[in-house]
């Protein structure tokens, strides 16, 4: 039996980064166990890929983006530009080729932004989008509150957004897609409107459940925050709640892993607040030591404010952590009340109340968190492991390639 072709796009694909990249090499590995893969990415992921135990179902071919203008492009971090830059590349490769017709799909994986879109279409294989995200906004209740820079920088964003919706181009290549996968359901009212029934919510965030996995229970001793130290992950609040509470309890730990460009303000904080024996920042560190205090952790704390996957939260629950979030976005969908506590989304004050309270919650009932850890695991192996991710995308790649789900002429 022939075992089907699928070509990939995954401009950003890596083994050991975490948000869209490393969820992207998480689900290229667990589609090679049943398909042939040919993936497409940029020449910098190369050594990282060639070094972890890739697939021999796997072929890479990598992608040079290191001209002049695409330096330029990247030192401005102009990412739409560069992604234009890729697939300007791929689609002339594809084009030049003389096997495209070998293939029975096109995933179209990252970048997951709504704003990305190309012509792979007119090469008359079957193009699958997504799981896409994106046009995810800070809420007016809370951004009513941040600093003029961030307000600015969201409000810019969001128009970038809707400009790109009005490009043809961009429409086309929605119209002309067999599925796209959307990350949650608020995405659908972005899509062009003749391409809306082919979208199917599909919340790709999945962790290895045999990776991330509780090591000692009885050794957990951190309130725990894992994420980019920006204005958007929540941060400030989660500074201002572990300070609040580490005053009132002398002995607890807490610990804030990550960078970004918020890392000054928060040491300047903990400098000040009196705190730096009990609040200690990690900065960035690898992989490895992320999991090994995940499994130190007795609470795990991210309230962000626009996040529409959080594998992050998904490798906590994983490690048998209670979890605090927001209750918005894709938190929203992967939490609830039996594994975690979720915090409405409003102003910074009743935000940065409601996580302190929550906080101390799970440190006076130390059963009821333990009993919330044990349920999170059950919850990410059930829905949200790699294993779970395999059986839905195999569904559906079955459904496009073998039932011949939609077949139609190009609308160009």
């Amino acid at each position: 039996m022939k075992i089907p072709k699928i070509l990939v796009v995954a401009q950003d694909i890596h083994p050991r980064r975490g948000s869209e990249a490393g969820k992207a090499y998480l689900f290229v590995n667990s589609i090679s166990n049943k398909y042939k893969v040919k993936v497409f990415t940029e020449l910098r992921n190369k050594d990282a890929i060639e070094k972890d135990k890739i697939s021999k179902n796997i072929e890479v071919d990598y992608v040079n983006l290191d001209g002049v203008i695409e330096k330029i492009v990247r030192k401005y971090k102009l990412y739409n530009i560069r992604n234009r830059l890729f697939i300007s590349k791929v689609e002339d490769i594809l084009k030049q080729g003389n096997a495209i017709s070998d293939y029975d799909l096109i995933h179209v994986l990252t970048p997951s932004g709504i704003h990305c879109y190309n012509e792979l279409y007119k090469l008359g294989i079957p193009v699958l989008i997504g799981p896409i995200g994106g046009a995810l906004s800070i809420p007016n209740e809370i951004l009513a509150d941040m600093d003029f820079k961030v307000r600015l920088k969201e409000r810019i964003r969001m128009f970038i957004y809707y400009s790109i919706m009005k490009w043809p181009k961009w429409k086309k290549y929605f119209e002309n897609a067999e599925l796209i996968l959307v990350g949650t359901d608020y995405l659908k009212k972005y899509m062009p409107e003749r391409s809306r029934k082919r979208c199917m919510v599909f919340f790709d965030t999945a962790v290895d459940t045999n990776e991330f996995k509780d090591a000692h229970r009885g050794d957990r001793k951190y309130v725990t925050f894992v994420g980019r130290l920006e204005p958007q992950k929540g941060c400030k609040l989660v500074i201002d709640a572990f300070i609040r509470v580490a005053k009132a309890y002398k002995d607890q730990k807490f610990i804030i892993i990550g960078g970004g460009s918020l890392q000054n303000y928060i040491m300047k904080k903990i400098n000040r607040s009196g705190m730096r024996n009990q609040i200690t920042m990690t900065g960035n560190i690898p992989r490895k030591s992320v999991k090994k205090y995940l499994t130190e952790t007795k609470i795990y704390c991210l309230p962000s404010l626009r996040e529409p996957g959080g594998v992050s939260v998904l490798e906590a629950m994983a490690c048998e952590c209670p979890v605090i979030v927001s209750d918005y976005g894709g938190l929203k969908y992967s939490v609830n009340d039996k594994c975690g506590i979720k915090i409405t989304i409003g102003k910074y004050n009743d935000m940065l109340n409601a996580i302190e309270k929550s906080i101390r919650y799970l440190l006076e009932n130390p059963n009821i968190a333990k009993k919330m850890g044990e349920y999170g695991r059950g919850n990410v192996k059930n829905n949200f492991s790699k294993k779970q991710l395999m059986l839905r995308m195999d569904k559906i790649y079955n459904t496009i390639i073998e039932q011949n789900m939609v077949c139609r002429t190009p609308l160009r």
